[in-house]
This record gives structure tokens, sequence and C-alpha cells, in this order.
């Protein structure tokens, strides 16, 4: 799933958002409809128990679906998010966010996403809605009709 150019291309649209900066949110690996991501739990990042702030958490993921829908040329905003949260993780450690595409329609989109730590331990599952409110042509015809990648330099 990764692609470096494709990656290095959506990174560098989301390092333009403050708060994406702020927590120090990556993609890692990138796909029409599939994202990657993670951030490093540090210390202005938890909670008073010294474990990651599950708001920090709900952003990782929420991002993970704004990046996803983009995979399809979607700016997407949250319409509604369900998270089950499951297990937390202590400062230093570092948490993944894997979303994936489960419809793509005209004006929603539903993105599935799971977190987990490094060690694969589940943090949280989530379904979002996400409300389409345009495009971003800069990444509309990154893939063709198959998913599969075009070319960019």
């Amino acid at each position: 799933m990764n692609n470096t150019v494709y990656v290095e291309k959506f990174q560098a649209v989301y390092d333009t958002n403050p708060f994406v900066r702020l927590l120090g949110i990556t993609i890692d690996e990138i796909e029409r409809g599939k994202v990657l991501n993670h951030l490093v739990v540090r210390d202005d990042l938890i909670n008073m128990d010294g474990r990651m702030h599950g708001g920090v958490l709900i952003t990782l993921v929420d991002n993970a679906c704004g990046v996803c829908c983009r995979t399809y040329g979607d700016i997407a905003v949250t319409q509604s998010i369900t998270t089950n949260l499951i297990h937390n993780i202590p400062l230093g450690n570092t948490a993944f966010a894997r979303a994936m595409m489960l419809h793509h329609g005209r004006t929603t989109d539903i993105v599935q996403v799971t977190a987990y730590t490094a060690e694969r331990k589940t943090l949280c599952e989530t379904i979002a809605t996400m409300f389409v409110v345009g495009k971003d042509e800069r990444f509309a015809d990154l893939w063709d009709e198959n998913g599969e990648a075009r070319k960019i330099g």
C-alpha cells in the first residue's frame, strides 16, 4: 500500500494544517480509499494518568477519515463519528490509525478506522460519516477506475 510519491503529496497538504502539525500526525501509507497514519504519544498529549488523551486519539482517527476521503478528491468534513474506545496508550508509544472507505457517495463518504499500537493492541474502532463539501482536483485523478495508481512526478 505504500507509494512514497503519493504519501509525500498528501502529507504536504496536511502539513499546512496547524493542528495536524501541532499533534505531529504523519501519513505512512496511502492508496485510493485506504490510509495509514500515526502519531507519537508525547508528554503534551497525555492526560493526568500518563496516557494519551482520548481527544488526541479521536483527532488522529478523524484525520485518517479526511485523508481517506481526499483519496477520491473529496473535501469532506465530519458529519458524525462513532468511536468505541477499547484501550489506552502510554507516553512514548506510537498510535496508528488505519482507515478504509466503506462507501463513496456523491454527498457523503463512510469510513471505518481501527487505531492500534505498534504491538497491534487495538485502541479504538470507529465509523464516520463524512459530508462532502467540495472537490480537490489535485487528488481527483491519482488513481484509475480500478484503483491503480497513476504515475505522478
